[in-house]
C-alpha cells in the first residue's frame, strides 16, 4: 500500500485547490433595516436625583459628593482634610 501526500497551504491551513467559502451577504441590507438595527444604539443621557439629605443632585446609587451620605446614613466625612 502506497501513501499519498496532499501538499498544503501555509497562509490557508487546507490543501491547495481547496475554496473555502466565507459569509457573505447575498443581498444589500437596506438604509431601513440598517437604521432599525442602530436604533438601540443611542447613548441616553446620564440620570440625577435630589439627595434626601443636602438636596444636591447626584448619581443614583452613588455617594452625595457634597454631604458624603448614601441610604440616610453618612459614608464618609467631607469635612475631613484630604
Amino acid at each position: 500500500m502506497q501513501a499519498t501526500t496532499v501538499a498544503r497551504s501555509p497562509l490557508s491551513g487546507g490543501a491547495i485547490g481547496k475554496t473555502e467559502v466565507m459569509a457573505v451577504p447575498k443581498k444589500k441590507k437596506t438604509p431601513s433595516r440598517r437604521n432599525m438595527r442602530r436604533s438601540h444604539d443611542a447613548l441616553r443621557p446620564a440620570a440625577y436625583v435630589e439627595c434626601p439629605e443636602c438636596g444636591e443632585l447626584k448619581r443614583p446609587h452613588h455617594i452625595c459628593p457634597s454631604c458624603g451620605h448614601y441610604k440616610d446614613r453618612e459614608v464618609v466625612d467631607v469635612t475631613a482634610p484630604v
